[in-house]
Order: structure tokens, then sequence, then C-alpha cells
């Protein structure tokens, strides 16, 4: 990519919770590799109604609002980024030169670990950071195993893809049969490990009621929930501050088995430095 004349990095975050995180880091890291400045609107939508200070310690030299955005779109100097490539690669493989793309050493040894270090750089609310550290400390065992379980809107979602036509586009929206096909794979894989170390201690990240109770009754020694208030009658049934601490819980266990299609569980992996497993 052609950088001359560039001195500005500027987006623009929407959709779902890790959505939003994966691209903001990631974008913050191709800042830091070519010292731009970088700037960043948090647009509240469907899929997020909490803004980005009440979630996290705000950065108020990058944070700017929707017309402050839309000012930059328009600046000579200003890169407008591509929310919709959100990947350490699609973000590498499109902004780099490809002097820089042909290293596979330094997409590994810097590139990775840049946009690690700043998702681990965002700094998590007071009172969010207390409940994550006050829950670990006296609920985690050592060595826990992760589970993120999406289950509302991979669900629901299936009325609006096939409003618009996009339903036969997505592979990751599920019908009621497969989701419990995919929850018997976990319940089996839990089983297993217990086998192993009845010891075992599961940490569960769900988005859904029904499922962390089938999950707490059928191993009630074993897996450890984050308390929550469930609304069903919306599409994300947990507050986005409730998300937020399952999120960095995960990212503080030992490894993840998660959800295919969901940004939750390998932005969980890529924030705590460990190992991802997708069913």
């Amino acid at each position: 990519m052609n950088t001359n004349n560039f001195n500005t990095f500027i987006l623009s975050v929407k959709y779902g919770l890790c959505n939003r995180l994966r691209t903001l880091v990631v974008y913050q890291a191709l800042a830091e590799l070519y010292k731009f400045k970088f700037k960043f609107c948090w647009e509240l939508d469907y899929a997020c109604s909490s803004y980005f200070c009440d979630l996290f310690v705000s950065s108020l030299n990058q944070l700017v609002s929707e017309r402050k955005y839309q000012k930059y779109t328009k600046s000579t100097n200003t890169i407008v980024c591509d929310f919709q490539l959100c990947t350490n690669y699609s973000v590498w493989q499109k902004y780099t030169t490809e002097k820089l793309k042909k290293n596979k050493h330094l997409f590994k040894l810097v590139w990775e670990p840049l946009v690690q270090k700043k998702a681990q750089s965002l700094q998590l609310k007071e009172p969010i950071k207390k409940q994550v550290l006050n829950f670990y400390n006296t609920s985690f065992k050592s060595n826990v195993i992760g589970l993120h379980v999406r289950r509302t809107d991979h669900i629901h979602d299936k009325k609006h893809y096939a409003k618009t036509n996009n339903w036969g586009k997505n592979n990751f929206i599920w019908s009621k049969k497969q989701a419990a096909q995919k929850d018997s794979t976990l319940l089996k894989l839990i089983t297993k490990e217990i086998k192993l170390n009845k010891q075992t201690q599961f940490f569960l990240a769900t988005d859904d009621q029904k499922t962390e109770q089938k999950f707490v009754n059928s191993f009630p020694n074993n897996i450890v929930v984050y308390p929550k208030h469930y609304d069903s009658s919306k599409l994300r049934q947990t507050t986005m501050q409730e998300a937020l601490t399952d999120l960095y819980l995960l990212s503080m266990c030992k490894k993840v088995v998660g959800t295919t299609g969901s940004s939750f569980s390998l932005y969980a992996a890529k924030l705590g430095g460990i190992k991802c497993f997708l069913i």
C-alpha cells in the first residue's frame, strides 16, 4: 500500500462487541506500524447498545464523534479503514507493502504480537475490572477450560436472513436442531475431560439462559458461570457489561472451546494468548 501523503487512519466500528474490538485493535496496531495517528468512531446499533466509554477507559485522543468521523473521511491525508477486513491476516494483506507481505516471520513475530498487545492494552472500566478479578479470584481453580456457547442470535437471526435472501450465504445461523447437536458434542467433550480428571473445572460463557441451565444441571460440580440477568425479549439477552465480563474471564482460562462463526471465542483467545477450538 502506498502511504505517501497520508498520516491518519480513521475507522468506524459497528455491530457486535467482539466484531468491534477485534477490528479496533487490528487497526490500532496498523497505525502503530506506520507511525500514523489513529481515530475511531463507536456507533451504537442493534447489536451493541453501550458506548465505548461505558466499557473501557476512553482514549480521548483517538475516540471521535460521528460528526468528526465524517470530517476525517473527507480529509486528503486520511485513510478510511475497511471495517469488513477485521482479521490479522486480511488487514496485513491489504495495507502492507508487497515486501512485508512476503515476510512470514515478520507476520508471526511482529504483527500478531502487536495486535495482541493492542487488545491487552484496552483498559476496562474499574467496576467491570473489579467484577472480573473478584470472580476469577473466588471461583476459578487452576487450569480452567473456557466454554463459549453462543446461541440466541445465531438461531433467531434465521428469520432475518430468510427475509433478506441471505440465509444461504450465512453458514453460522443454525436451526434449533443444529444447535442441540452442537450442545451434545460439547457435553460429550466435557464428559471426556472429567473422566480424565474429576477435578476439571469449566467456565461457561453463554448468551442463552436455557443453555446455561442445561450445562450447569448436567455438571453442577464442574461448571461455573458468571451470574447474569437475562432478558429473553431481546436479541442480545445479556448486557454489554456482562458480556465483557464473560469475555475477559474466558481469556483467563487455559484454553477456549468456542462457537464456530463467533468472533467472541476468537477474540477471547487472542486477548489471553491461548488456543481456541471451535465447534
